[in-house]
């Protein structure tokens, strides 16, 4: 990453006795410490997401719709298709205002993160002391894709970017703000490698095998 000090190899899992979670081998750096301050960022989800559910969506929704006008205009009666669409747009534009809400927002002292509902929590980033940063396959037939977690000094998981919702240059961006120790996965992990080996770093669905899509 750029901005940090010469990688000093790290060559076996970090300390199990404290309180964080353990972590695979991997490499530690320390970023380079915050000189001035920073220009405030706010980074957003990729658009990928909210396109391919829009496809989705309106591909499952519009054959459904067809045959319901076509039964409803043999009978003589299409008055509730006007309100019908109005409704399917209504509910159209209130996700997508709650998708352009979600957000980052990273400033000198803080990062801010606003979530699909509920309150902006705001994550001081003297409170983070260490970061990981990784590659994580959802299945061994699908790509692996970044994944950062911060965390606290008592191994709790601060905020945590995964590259299907964040680009990759934003995560990035994130990590380089952070002045504390980042770690390195070389390797590419599994969500069930990672689930045997670091479950406090995953949601509690993701602990769950049964629970998982």
């Amino acid at each position: 990453m750029r901005g940090q000090d010469t990688v000093t190899p790290h060559p076996r899992p970090a300390d199990h006795t404290g309180a964080g979670p353990r972590v695979a081998p991997g490499r530690r750096t320390r970023s380079t410490p915050r000189r001035g301050p920073h220009r405030a960022v706010r980074v957003r989800l990729v658009w990928r997401l909210f396109v391919q559910g829009t496809a989705v969506t309106f591909a499952l929704l519009i054959p459904v719709l067809v045959v319901l006008s076509w039964l409803e205009a043999t009978r003589g009666g299409l008055d509730w298709v006007p309100g019908f669409t109005a409704a399917v747009v209504a509910v159209y534009l209130v996700a997508l205002v709650a998708y352009l809400r979600v957000g980052l927002f990273i400033g000198p002292d803080s990062i801010a993160e606003r979530p699909f509902a509920g309150p902006t929590r705001t994550i001081p980033l003297d409170r983070v002391s260490r970061a990981v940063l990784l590659d994580m396959h959802r299945s061994m037939s699908v790509p692996s894709r970044p994944q950062l977690f911060l965390l606290d000094a008592e191994g709790r998981v601060l905020l945590r970017m995964r590259g299907e919702y964040w680009r990759h240059s934003d995560i990035a961006l994130v990590a380089s703000r952070v002045d504390a120790v980042l770690e390195r996965v070389p390797k590419p992990v599994t969500l069930n490698e990672l689930q045997e080996s670091n479950p406090r770093l995953l949601f509690w669905f993701e602990r769950r095998p049964w629970l998982r899509p």
